[in-house]
């Protein structure tokens, strides 16, 4: 590798560290279950819901369309 190789390598990483410092998601995500509610699948996709809640600190809202 020569030597401006490696300068843009640095360049890169340090901007890829610079996108990486935003916060995502930076509004409510949107989950859609395509079953009607009520149902196996809505009781999972709420779980998951609240996991994601606690990961992240954004809501993840259910969309339930049967």
């Amino acid at each position: 590798m020569t030597y401006s190789c490696k300068v843009v390598a640095v360049v890169l990483a340090a901007l890829a560290s610079a996108a990486g410092a935003q916060n995502y998601p930076n509004k409510p995500v949107r989950f859609i279950v395509p079953f009607a509610a009520g149902g196996g699948s809505d009781f999972v996709a709420r779980v998951v819901a609240q996991k994601f809640n606690e990961a992240f600190g954004q809501p993840l809202v259910v969309d339930n369309r049967g």
